[in-house]
């Protein structure tokens, strides 16, 4: 039971720093292309994916 929870953990901080490579990535082409309404559905998209994703425990 700890080691799973310890795995969790750690994938729940792994997941997290990947989510903030992809928004830093997305930030980039936001300054880049200047489309911010087609970035920022983007940006809600893969938020609500990762949080879903977290909640059901895949990541």
């Amino acid at each position: 039971m700890l080691i799973a929870e310890t795995i969790t953990e750690e994938m729940l901080r792994l997941a997290g720093g990947i989510l903030i490579v992809v928004l830093g990535l997305v930030a980039l082409f936001v300054m880049e292309l200047k489309s911010i309404s087609r970035v920022m559905v983007l940006v809600i998209v893969l938020v609500s994916a990762a949080w879903v994703l977290m909640q059901l425990g895949v990541i």
